[in-house]
C-alpha cells in the first residue's frame, strides 16, 4: 500500500515539474514573440543582454519582495523554539534574518527574541 502511495506521488510530482516547464517554455515563446513585435529584435540588440537585463531586474525584485517586518517572510518562530536552540542554530535564523550574529547564546537568543516580537 505504500509503495502504490510512493508511486503515485513521483508520478504527480514528474508531472507537475513537467507542467511547469511547458509553462516557462511557453512564457518564453510569448516573450519572443512580443519582443520581436517591438522591434528590440530588428534592431540589431543582442539577445543574451536582453536575458542578462531581465535576470537582474528580477534579482532586484526579489530583494524588494521581503516583507515590512524587518524583511523577513519565514515562519515565526515561538519563544520556547528560540530558547531551545543551539548556537549554530541562532545565528543560522539571525542571519536569514538579516540580524547581526556576533556574540554569545544569551546575545544571541535576546536578539532573535526581540526580532521576531517586533514582526
Amino acid at each position: 500500500a505504500k509503495l502504490a502511495e510512493v508511486k503515485a506521488r513521483r508520478e504527480a510530482a514528474n508531472a507537475k515539474k513537467a507542467a511547469e516547464e511547458e509553462a516557462t517554455a511557453l512564457i518564453e515563446e510569448e516573450r519572443k514573440k512580443a519582443a520581436e513585435q517591438a522591434g528590440a529584435w530588428a534592431n540589431g540588440s543582442d539577445s543574451d543582454s536582453d536575458d542578462d537585463k531581465k535576470k537582474k531586474k528580477k534579482k532586484k525584485d526579489s530583494k524588494k519582495s521581503k516583507s515590512k517586518d524587518g524583511g523577513f517572510d519565514g515562519p515565526k518562530l515561538d519563544k520556547i523554539t528560540i530558547k531551545k536552540m543551539k548556537p549554530a542554530q541562532l545565528k543560522e535564523a539571525l542571519k536569514e534574518r538579516g540580524q547581526d550574529i556576533q556574540g554569545n547564546a544569551k546575545a544571541l537568543t535576546t536578539r532573535l527574541l526581540e526580532f521576531e516580537a517586533k514582526r
